[in-house]
């Protein structure tokens, strides 16, 4: 018997060259992506009727706790905070708008709007309950038909501690332009994040399935669940959800708790690439934290506590850069080597990029106002957060992507080598080892009634010496196919090739049972012997042994007994053959 050794598998190198191509692969896809999308852009975006009420000759007004009265004519005036009013007076322009609307946009306020003394909008702090006024509250308040040239007033009342200090983005619209403003420069950002939400909602309830069917958690669920989180906020934060909703407190709302709920999904799924039992206990510190961090805030929300988004986010910053980091550097730490070290980067680039954007946003977030009142300029305006979104949630995907390429490379291989330790070369069918391992299941079953077969290939030595050894494994390759044709039934028994020329047929069960498998045998063999035009005679002998309860029998032993019977046959056949030759 010969042994084949096989080179040694250069597993880095191949999985190395795997995370390449895919990495390629997706970089292809997101740059055609991005040339679509932003050539889709390029002629959807439309000018927006609008007029600055700035440039309405604007008197702004602004009352202290303390009455103190504070007047000028810009809408940049010096800072106020809770329980602190502004009014801003100014003279309706006159326009040719269709449905004119004042638009504007302000964080945890409480407005009341009057045209000429007529309230015509109000969601004063009096009416409207404290937490409700959360986040970035968008305005769209349709003025009167003939407000032209009439006195406009907007009380704004503070109802936090963040520094209010201009209000520079208010205009009178059209109404019906009212999506072109929201969209305006928006449109990529728009398309993009409404692909990713349906995208990983879809892979969500995947990702669900394959859980529920396979009662393990499957790590695309958790990175699906964040990717919709994620894109769900910043469709609220940018003003997108209001198109469908035009209820300000919704989309609040959605911005709200989408991103207190974000970091859950995260935290999990840290935890679970993570294999040091020091750092899973962190990550699980991480996730218990998060996810009673969110509850609180649920809490307050729907309780009376004066608290509201901009109070409550301080301590969420503090914990968003205290996980990020510690997720960096675990991942920094458990690497991997190879195939494992490449699946990693791209998580390892995501999380890091995410971490320095979110350390700049926290950054930019209290410090923008003081530093806008000393350069002049609004720099809140300038957001990072929708790139480093999609970097990070791309980097996760792209995790997800290689990481699944390379369990199901993997799966193969797996395959493929049951295939060469379990199946015969030559003929394909189960080779002796795979019997053994079916008579260990069939011990631990404990099958006791069941007919072994044996079965032999009749002049193998004479065919192989006149006519070649093709010829021989050709007659060793028909009865083969007979056995298993006849024989391979994982469900009622087994079978496979015993050595050279012998194989071995198990069925479990009746007598019966086991009569027809072996008619089946006889007829197979015998169409195939009518299929080939061979100068020599094809046969084989079979022989068989009964184990019942009565006659309990080792299946190792069996396949003896069986082996003996077969010899009998064979002689006997040889016997019969002999007397012909007589005639």
């Amino acid at each position: 018997m010969g042994i084949t050794i096989l080179p040694e598998k250069k597993e880095d190198g191949n999985e190395k060259g795997l995370a390449i191509k895919t990495g390629l692969s997706i970089l292809i896809a997101a740059v055609l992506y991005h040339l679509i999308v932003g050539g889709f852009c390029l002629f959807t975006n439309a000018p927006v009727n609008k007029v600055k009420v700035e440039d309405c000759s604007v008197q702004t007004t602004v009352i202290r706790t303390d009455g103190a009265v504070e007047k000028s004519r810009s809408m940049i005036f010096h800072p106020i905070s809770k329980d602190e009013k502004v009014i801003i007076d100014f003279v309706a322009p006159h326009t040719d708008f269709i449905n004119p609307s004042l638009y504007f946009c302000l964080y945890n306020t409480g407005v009341r709007v009057t045209c000429d003394n007529e309230e015509i909008y109000n969601s004063s702090i009096e009416d409207l309950k404290p937490g409700r006024n959360f986040g970035n509250r968008y305005f769209c308040i349709p003025l009167p038909y003939d407000s032209e040239g009439k006195d406009i007033k907007v009380e704004i009342a503070q109802n936090s501690y963040r520094l209010l200090y201009r209000v520079d983005e208010m205009y009178v619209i059209s109404g019906n332009d009212l999506g072109n403003m929201i969209l305006e420069g928006k449109h990529f950002y728009m398309i993009t994040f409404v692909s990713l939400f349906v995208m990983s909602v879809l892979m969500l309830l995947f990702f669900l399935v394959r859980t529920v069917a396979t009662g393990k958690l499957q790590n695309g669920s958790l990175i699906s669940l964040f990717s919709m989180l994620i894109s769900l906020w910043y469709l609220g934060n940018s003003r997108i959800l209001y198109l469908l909703t035009l209820n300000t407190t919704f989309c609040s709302t959605i911005e709200y708790h989408t991103l207190l709920l974000a970091p859950v999904p995260l935290s999990i799924m840290v935890y679970l690439e993570i294999q040091k039992k020091s750092f899973k206990m962190i990550d699980r510190m991480f996730t218990i934290i998060y996810t009673v961090f969110y509850f609180v805030a649920f809490i307050i929300d729907h309780s009376r506590l004066d608290y509201c988004y901009s109070d409550i986010m301080p301590f969420f910053h503090v914990l968003l850069i205290a996980g990020i980091i510690s997720f960096a550097m675990q991942l920094f730490v458990e690497r991997g080597e190879g195939g494992e070290k490449a699946e990693k980067q791209p998580l390892h680039v995501g999380l890091v990029v995410g971490m320095l954007v979110t350390v700049f946003e926290v950054f930019r977030i209290y410090t923008a106002d003081n530093l806008s009142l000393l350069i002049g300029n609004d720099i809140s305006i300038y957001s990072l957060a929708p790139i480093a979104i999609l970097i990070l949630v791309f980097s996760f995907m792209y995790y997800t992507i290689m990481r699944a390429t390379r369990a199901h490379v993997k799966r193969i291989e797996k395959e493929q080598l049951e295939i060469l330790a379990y199946r015969d070369q030559l003929t394909g069918i189960p080779n002796r080892t795979s019997v053994y391992k079916d008579i260990e299941a069939m011990n631990e079953k404990d099958i006791i009634e069941y007919t072994m077969f044996f079965v032999d290939v009749n002049g193998l030595k004479q065919v192989n010496d006149n006519y070649g050894h093709e010829a021989g494994d050709l007659l060793i390759k028909t009865a083969a196919k007979a056995v298993s044709t006849a024989f391979n039934d994982p469900e009622n028994g087994f079978c496979g090739r015993w050595g050279g020329d012998e194989f071995v047929a198990c069925v479990f069960g009746s007598t019966e049972k086991a009569n027809e498998k072996e008619q089946v045998f006889h007829e197979t063999f015998e169409e195939l012997k009518a299929k080939e035009d061979v100068p020599f005679v094809m046969e084989a002998a079979i022989g068989k042994v009964r184990c019942t309860k009565a006659l309990r029998v080792d299946p190792i032993q069996a396949i003896d007994l069986a082996d003996q019977s077969m010899y009998k046959k064979k002689v006997q056949m040889k016997k019969e053959r002999n007397t012909d030759l007589k005639r």
